[in-house]
């Protein structure tokens, strides 16, 4: 990889603004902290490591090859929303091409995110089905929609979150009993509790290590980009680069957002991969008691039915491939 003198401009940039701003984004750290708590969601125990944050205003690297936090990345350049009004916004930095090692450099910079503000993703791309043009989807052709304030998502809790795409995902029993009941197991129609937060005790799995399994769902032979996204928390990546991924159910991912920030808290569960119109989690710490995976894999099921309904599917076998993965996958049709 090429050593490139623009990033160290633009990270400096951002280290400068932090130093100006620190009090105020650490300020909004913990009042997201409180909020968090006050909302009654299940957190994680006293004794697990603290979230993975960061209180710096990132400012987004420059075109070319860049050093970020002391990681050398190949040439790349900033995207910008241009499924928007405003096609020139930026949303997120990405390599032009798929980087080799992608997991040894993604795990150094999440180890730079709390000092760079920005919050690394590894990319897989929508294959191009021969077309000229269809190289790179979404990240070479600019398919975003305007960055959304995640401090939306600050109002909703987990179980609010959960509730409103519960209702919206689980069968209705009177429409298909039969159907329901396959689908819904033993959860039954009711909005389930969240799953109970993953134990802190023993190793934690290795983020980058961990998720070899995310190439099975990528249509490019595992080749990855790398990304990077100015975000306080890892949760809110995909509001803050305009994810339109989940377009086909929503473009509000304020209730995504406060999910995922509980996944956070409660299983150490980061967004790792995105793809065209998908996401993997890997949890440091997942849950192994089969009632805590069962109620998971209904808060999965929730926002992302299409894993279940164009699946393995029932809520059951979602919760086994969880088990067996220590991921949490996502794709909308």
């Amino acid at each position: 990889m090429r050593r490139g003198a623009t990033a160290g401009l633009f990270v400096a940039a951002a280290m400068v603004v932090a130093a100006a701003c620190a009090g105020d984004a650490a300020s909004e750290l913990e009042r997201r902290s409180e909020t968090t708590q006050a909302s009654g969601a299940t957190a994680a125990p006293a004794d697990c490591p603290p979230p993975r944050e960061s209180s710096v205003e990132a400012v987004l690297p420059g075109d070319g090859a860049v050093n970020v936090g002391g990681v050398d990345l190949p040439a790349g350049a900033v995207r910008t929303a241009g499924f928007s009004d405003s096609p020139d916004t930026p949303v997120i930095w990405t390599t032009d091409a798929a980087v080799d090692n992608p997991w040894a450099v993604w795990a150094a910079l999440v180890d730079a995110y709390p000092q760079t503000g920005l919050w690394p993703l590894l990319l897989t791309s929508l294959p191009d089905f021969g077309r000229s043009d269809g190289e790179g989807r979404p990240w070479l052709s600019n398919e975003f929609d305007l960055p959304a304030d995640p401090a939306t998502a600050d109002g909703l809790t987990a179980e609010e979150a959960f509730a409103e795409w519960w209702a919206y995902s689980a069968p209705a029993e009177e429409d298909d009993p039969d159907w329901a009941a396959e689908v819904l197991g033993p959860l039954g129609p009711d909005v389930p509790s969240l799953a109970a937060a993953g134990t802190c005790a023993g190793a934690l799995t290795d983020l980058a290590s961990a998720s070899t399994l995310s190439p099975l769902f990528s249509g490019t032979g595992g080749e990855m980009r790398i990304g990077l996204v100015a975000a306080h928390r890892p949760a809110d990546a995909l509001m803050a680069m305009g994810f339109i991924g989940a377009g086909n159910y929503t473009a509000d991912l304020a209730a995504y957002t406060a999910l995922m920030r509980s996944w956070e808290d409660r299983f150490g569960g980061y967004l790792v991969v995105t793809g065209f119109a998908d996401v993997t989690i890997v949890m440091e710490r997942p849950p192994v008691d089969g009632d805590a995976l069962l109620h998971l894999a209904a808060e999965v099921y929730a926002i992302c039915p299409d894993v279940v309904w164009q699946g393995v599917d029932t809520i059951a076998g979602l919760a086994e491939e969880i088990r067996e993965a220590g991921q949490l996958f996502c794709w909308w049709d």
